[in-house]
């Protein structure tokens, strides 16, 4: 039995093959697994990074709705001015009194759908936001996934492969990189319904 045991130098051959093979297989596997998510990560960092900007000017006009409009409040004033200075113009000697603040200017409230217009934009904007970042930590993974395992020997690269894609299965890559496009599609359901808001606001139904 001890003559039909293999040399060792024969094993150690047969294990570099083996681990050889393996890397091969799992070299493919890794590759298309990897371009598949970076190709999705780009896709999701360049719509993100439009539809950002996009979004940052809607909220810059619906944001100055929350503010009482200087413009108006300084025809108010004149208006009240003029009138007293036409008072005056035409005799009356009761003491005329000077408009304040409170009796020229009313209150200000922002209309209840421009407040949920921002409120919807500002959510979307903070989900397109956070979909940009998780693209980029993933990208920033593929690339640490895929430069660790480099210019090692064969059992060594396997050892690392392994090890790396049994963090894949912890941390459920898959599932992460599945979540990142919703965060878009939640953002643009946002991003919608803060339109609706804000066309109610301009003309009521």
């Amino acid at each position: 039995m001890v003559d039909a045991l293999p040399p060792p130098g024969d094993m150690g051959s047969a294990e570099r093959r083996f681990w050889r093979n393996y890397n091969e297989e799992a070299d493919k596997y890794d590759d298309v697994l990897t371009k598949s998510w970076k190709g999705d990560m780009d896709s999701i960092l360049i719509f993100a990074g439009l539809f950002s900007a996009t979004l940052t000017a809607f909220i810059v006009e619906s944001y100055q709705r929350l503010e009482p409009d200087s413009g108006d409040q300084t025809v108010l004033i004149l208006n009240q001015l003029l009138l007293v200075q036409t008072a005056l113009a035409a005799g009356n000697s009761s003491p005329v009194p000077l408009p304040t603040r409170t009796s020229v200017i009313p209150e200000f409230r922002p209309p209840t759908s421009i407040l949920i217009c921002n409120i919807f934009w500002f959510l979307s904007l903070s989900f397109s936001l956070a979909s940009a970042l998780g693209a980029t930590l993933v990208q920033q993974w593929i690339r640490s996934y895929l430069q660790d395992s480099q210019n090692t020997s064969p059992i060594t690269h396997a050892k690392i492969r392994i090890y790396l894609y049994d963090g894949i299965k912890v941390f459920k890559m898959n599932t992460i990189v599945g979540v990142i496009p919703i965060l878009i599609h939640i953002s643009l359901f946002l991003f919608y319904a803060g339109i609706i808001a804000f066309f109610y606001s301009i003309n009521k139904v």
